[in-house]
């Protein structure tokens, strides 16, 4: 089940870690693409608003992966990328 209410709290531009490892969003602010890089392989994405709905949620193969922004509200969202090594969190600002 994928609808699990999730809290979030982020300070300033902070990124929140859950497990080992590093994911990098570009560009951050973005506008209409983004790219998502990480160090291990990566399962799937989740891309949250900041009061806790899930406005996306997508299958990668690989270490890297680019997607359209497409309809996405400006404003904070929070991106969680699930690895085969946990979980990595990081804060994205579409404008």
């Amino acid at each position: 089940n994928w609808s699990l209410p999730i809290t979030f709290e982020l300070h300033n531009n902070e990124s929140i870690s859950e497990a080992d490892g590093r994911v990098v969003l570009m560009p951050n602010p973005a506008h209409d693409w983004l790219e998502i890089s990480t160090r291990e392989a990566v399962h799937h994405v989740e891309i949250y608003a900041v009061d806790g709905r899930m406005v996306d949620q997508f299958k990668v193969e690989g270490v890297q992966v680019r997607r359209s922004l497409e309809g996405y509200a400006p404003g904070e969202y929070v991106v969680r990328v699930v690895t085969e090594k946990g979980v990595l969190t990081r804060k994205l600002i579409v404008r």
